[in-house]
């Protein structure tokens, strides 16, 4: 019989159940719980939950997911039994305020890059004949060749030296 163990990681107040053969240290060394789901890898606690005995992997598994089903845990995947479409609605069921506070926070944060997105996406036709057009085009040449202009008479243009904003001031003081 082979050896392993069901242990729960605790980081951030977030709950993980695992299962490994080999000991618990090397395990963690390549886990992906810390990217995964947001865990401090410097501030955490491992609780080895069982001891369990086992001759095929299924049996580990099933131990795994026996405490995944009575521990309040982020685990994205279920060990064994369900199929990933059912579990990820169990999962969203599980932590849907999570889901929402944070999405909501989102939309907060990038309203103003949504709402620009979909603008675009409604106006690119529009936007595509408008720039496509030869009358707009000469109109932006004209007006570009006008800016060029100002900048070189007074404005200041780095090629000719004749910046009138980067004049010292003190020259005029006595």
């Amino acid at each position: 019989m082979k050896k392993g163990i069901v242990y729960c990681i605790e980081s951030n107040g977030l709950k993980y159940v695992g299962s490994t053969d080999r000991t618990i240290k090397q395990r963690l060394y390549n886990h992906r719980c810390w990217e995964l789901y947001d865990m401090n890898k410097f501030d955490y606690s491992v609780k080895t939950l069982e001891e369990v005995e086992y001759n095929e992997k299924i049996e580990l598994r099933q131990r795994e997911q026996y405490y995944m089903n009575i521990i309040e845990c982020c685990n994205r995947l279920r060990a064994v039994g369900v199929s990933r479409k059912v579990y990820d609605k169990i999962t969203y069921e599980r932590h849907k305020e999570r889901i929402l506070k944070r999405m909501s926070e989102y939309q907060k944060t990038d309203q103003a890059k949504i709402k620009a997105k979909i603008r675009y996406q409604k106006n690119k036709h529009k936007i595509f004949e408008y720039e496509t057009n030869p009358i707009n085009k000469a109109r932006r040449n004209k007006n570009m060749r006008k800016l060029r202009e100002r900048k070189i008479t007074w404005g200041g243009d780095p090629r000719n030296n004749n910046n009138l904003l980067s004049i010292d001031i003190d020259i005029f003081h006595y």
